[in-house]
């Protein structure tokens, strides 16, 4: 019997979290078993927790706060969008307050973006305004696209590698592993390349409104269309696909 990876690529925070707690639901109640009106009475009861999805961006996470020596839990969504961080003091800075403060007080505080890191190292940078006895702050995304780079030099798409790898073991054990995030190409391409005799890799995208993102012919996705659909259609919509993807 195959295990299924599922890649959803989805820029709908509310509508992805709706599609991936369905499909897990599914998967744990079966395909026979599973129906729309036993999903609401499970879905905020514990039996309806998400137990077989992983996340690129958890990944980014895990290696800032192990590089950092940054709590786990201190680290989550608002955290992500709003703030920046410190590399001299390890700590998160509200975005606007740290631009009033540059604006303020530029002698002592510097904000580093893709432009600064284009051509130097972050230790280069940082080690150059540090010395200068200013505070140095940096997006956190800008910081996960370092720490990628930086680990690509070891290894390509290792991150990548390492989250299809969690997928597989997930998939083994579940019958099916979700990858929440699949919203690169490069992801979407390894996942779609997933296919043997034990394991198969595709990639959902999620239509909820008139525009949707381009991908590529060499990418394995389905679409799915919820634009403009009730919360019993998306079920049942969801239900079919996975009905579908048992056949492969």
């Amino acid at each position: 019997m195959r295990n299924y990876i599922i890649g959803i690529n989805c820029d709908n925070y509310r509508i992805k979290e709706i599609v991936i707690s369905m499909i897990n639901y599914i998967c744990n109640k079966g395909i026979t078993a599973a129906n729309y009106a036993n999903y609401l009475e499970t879905k905020s009861k514990v039996s309806n927790i998400i137990d077989r999805a992983v996340s690129f961006k958890d990944k980014y996470i895990n290696l800032f706060c192990e590089l950092y020596n940054i709590e786990h839990g201190l680290v989550n969504e608002n955290i992500l969008d709003d703030n920046y961080f410190c590399l001299n003091t390890k700590s998160f800075i509200a975005k606007n307050s740290a631009i009033d403060i540059l604006r303020n007080d530029n002698n002592h505080h510097k904000i580093i973006n893709n432009a600064n890191l284009q051509d130097n190292t972050l230790d280069e940078i940082y080690n150059k305004y540090a010395k200068q006895d200013k505070l140095v702050y940096i997006d956190i995304c800008d910081l996960f696209k370092y720490i990628e780079k930086q680990l690509n030099n070891v290894e390509n798409d290792i991150i990548t590698n390492s989250l299809i790898r969690d997928a597989s073991d997930i998939a083994e054990l579940k019958h099916v592993c979700i990858i929440t995030d699949a919203d690169n190409n490069t992801l979407m391409k390894k996942i779609s390349n997933i296919s043997n005799s034990s394991l198969y890799g595709e990639c959902v995208t999620i239509k909820y409104n008139e525009s949707i993102s381009s991908i590529s012919n060499s990418i394995n996705n389905v679409i799915l269309d919820l634009q403009d659909k009730s919360l019993m259609r998306y079920f049942y919509i969801i239900l079919n696909y996975c009905q579908t993807l048992y056949t492969k």
